[in-house]
């Protein structure tokens, strides 16, 4: 596209702020193949502002498309916008619809930031959000046919029997469904922006083109699937475990919104008036840590869109908690989560998401790459292992509930971290590199040997089982004799037969094929799960007490020190770089500490002493780097 002249170009009017305003375009009729044509036009952001919603792929920007606005003007649009423009104009009626890239002067970094922090609202109000994918589509293949019809089941009495009739598994793997895979390929699906725009509003549909797919057929689909899928996870029959695994091959590229639509719905708009630790908790479903470590990894074209684009169902992030600005730097952006956490939570369990990584050697380092703090996650550059619940605890609390909150701060420059607690073990030992799906379950167990200094993990001590174990609805743990612990007994040791007969079985095998492989009940199949999730990507470190604990695969080495910070949900591995001044290398679970039985019987965070066990620690503020 050649520049346009500034007297054709089309020149934006400034956005009132109070009430706030927001533009909408006006796509007027037309036949294929005419020219793009639309007004521009102010409205204040109310209730009774009746608008539809586009979300799509921006896509390349680096090839425009010019369509006219407002009589005789023009304006650059890229060439998905463009095509979506083609394919939802109609021959006779005219369509008011917001869309980001002509609704919002995106050269104003002011006017954008402002806009985005609008978003919740914008897309909470449309009539309909129309999600457009440039992609063709038989609208007259039968699984199309199928996926439509979808729309009108009832999916609170839809059981795992009936989603089998609709959504047969060899049917998955045969080639039947293939035509509905293609939609979930599409880019548009590995979006940030998708969650918001499409769980925000009360409805949605999907636009391949000119076939139209309802929002409830496309959330249908995955209830169904899920449905569907989920008694082959609990079989001990090898066929149908066989018929899983080829059925989640062909279903790898579904991305987290396409599956998480139905939940992620349901938690905005029937839960987000509940002010309950279901909802904010350490890492919950709809809280701002929760979506950060769920899908920060995804595809924005703004790095910090990584962050600003999750606040709209974070439920607990209200107007005014995190300032949305295009112009700070992306460390300064996510220091904005730490210090939300500080102020909203008085805790500071971000630092359960850091990990230490080995620093390049000089040659690979990017001048242009953001430097984070070793205490501030660098959520989109997380590996999988840390997204989840960390180490699978239901409810951590090392560190008690809160922190001082004035002697929880972050330095003046954003770059210090000040935190209170007291340093309760150093690192001894640790195993050499992170378990790996494809290891060995004979390698895996000998690692845990050494580590633990034991000839057989299942009987040579009860603290061995409880690194593990896992009491239902419990906080933490399972007591000793409970059937959490029995569970996790038993797979133990049936792991050290398993990995006699046949040694060369992978980590993640054993998860997958738990039934097959002789893990007859269902409690044994879920605690050889937690024991794999457990380990997946991580490492396992004994501390100079004697004490072994679960770690991030942090750079952790000998003498690293192990402190209960405040307000922390885990004990944390630092390394002192100064007096005073610490890095953080990993969180970790330790038995025996994660219920806040450390600061048990604590009254006064600002003492200079606390006694636990037998032994008394000297409490200090130190500084992190």
């Amino acid at each position: 596209m050649a520049s346009i002249p500034p007297a054709e170009k089309y020149w934006y009017r400034q956005l009132q702020r109070t009430p706030p305003e927001i533009r909408l375009f006006e796509l007027l009729p037309g036949e294929d193949g005419e020219p793009i044509r639309g007004r521009i036009t102010h409205h204040a952001l109310d209730r009774d502002l009746a608008f539809d919603a586009l979300s799509y792929a921006w896509g390349d920007a680096t090839h425009r498309f010019i369509i006219t606005v407002d009589d005789d003007k023009q304006l650059g649009v890229a060439a998905n916008l463009h095509a979506a423009l083609g394919h939802l104009r109609h021959p006779t009626d005219s369509l008011r619809i917001w869309i980001d890239a002509i609704c919002i002067n995106q050269a104003d970094h002011a006017e954008r930031s402002f806009q985005v922090g609008l978003m919740h609202s914008i897309y909470s109000q449309p009539q309909v959000v129309r999600a457009y994918l440039d992609q063709d589509v038989n609208a007259s293949h039968p699984s199309i046919q199928k996926l439509i019809s979808f729309a009108s089941l009832d999916l609170e009495h839809l059981d795992s029997t009936a989603a089998a009739e609709l959504c047969a598994v060899a049917d998955l793997s045969s080639g039947v469904w293939d035509p509905v895979f293609d939609i979930f390929q599409n880019r548009y699906w590995g979006r940030l922006w998708v969650q918001q725009e499409l769980i925000l509003p009360p409805r949605f549909s999907v636009h391949c083109r000119r076939v139209v797919i309802p929002g409830e057929a496309i959330i249908a689909y995955n209830v169904i699937l899920g449905r569907a899928l989920a008694p082959l996870y609990e079989s001990s029959d090898a066929s149908s475990v066989d018929a899983l695994r080829r059925a989640i091959e062909k279903m790898r590229f579904f991305d987290a919104p396409s599956r998480d639509l139905d939940h992620l719905r349901h938690q905005v708009h029937h839960v987000s008036n509940q002010q309950d630790e279901r909802v904010h908790g350490f890492a919950k479903w709809c809280s701002l840590l929760g979506n950060l470590l769920q899908y920060s990894r995804m595809d924005a074209t703004e790095p910090r869109d990584k962050l600003y684009g999750l606040l709209g169902f974070s439920l607990d992030v209200s107007a005014g908690d995190i300032a949305v600005d295009y112009q700070i730097s992306l460390p300064d952006a996510y220091a904005d989560v730490a210090r939300f956490c500080i102020d909203k939570y008085a805790n500071v369990n971000f630092l359960c998401h850091c990990q230490l990584k080995p620093s390049p050697p000089p040659s690979q380092v990017d001048s242009d790459e953001p430097v984070f703090p070793s205490w501030l996650p660098n959520w989109p550059a997380m590996d999988e292992t840390m997204r989840g619940a960390v180490f699978m605890d239901e409810r951590p609390r090392a560190g008690g509930s809160l922190c001082p909150r004035g002697a929880t701060k972050l330095s003046s420059d954003r770059r210090s971290l000040f935190v209170r607690g007291f340093r309760v073990d150093t690192i001894a030992t640790a195993t050499a590199a992170p378990f790996l799906d494809a290891q060995p379950i004979a390698s895996v167990l000998d690692s845990l040997r050494e580590i633990f200094h034991a000839v057989h993990l299942a009987v040579d001590d009860d603290a061995i089982v409880h690194v593990f174990a896992r009491g239902e609805g419990r906080h933490v743990s399972a007591t000793t004799g409970s059937d959490g612990f029995r569970a996790t007994k038993a797979s133990l040791s049936r792991l050290e037969s398993l990995a006699r007969k046949t040694p060369t079985t992978g980590l993640g095998d054993v998860a997958f094929m738990a039934g097959p492989l002789g893990f007859d009940q269902a409690s044994e199949r879920r605690a050889v799960r937690r024991i794999v999730d457990c380990l997946k990507g991580r490492r396992v470190a004994r501390l100079s007490t004697g004490q072994v604990g679960i770690l991030l695969d942090g750079h952790v080495r000998p003498g690293d020190e192990v402190w209960i910070l405040f307000g922390c949900a885990y004990p944390i591995i630092l390394r002192p770089t100064g007096s005073g001044v610490y890095r953080v290398v990993s969180p970790m679970h330790v038995h025996g500490l994660m219920d806040g039985e450390a600061v048990e019987g604590l009254a006064d965070m600002d003492a200079p002493l606390h006694r636990f066990g037998v032994d008394t620690f000297s409490i200090a503020t130190i500084e992190l780097v």
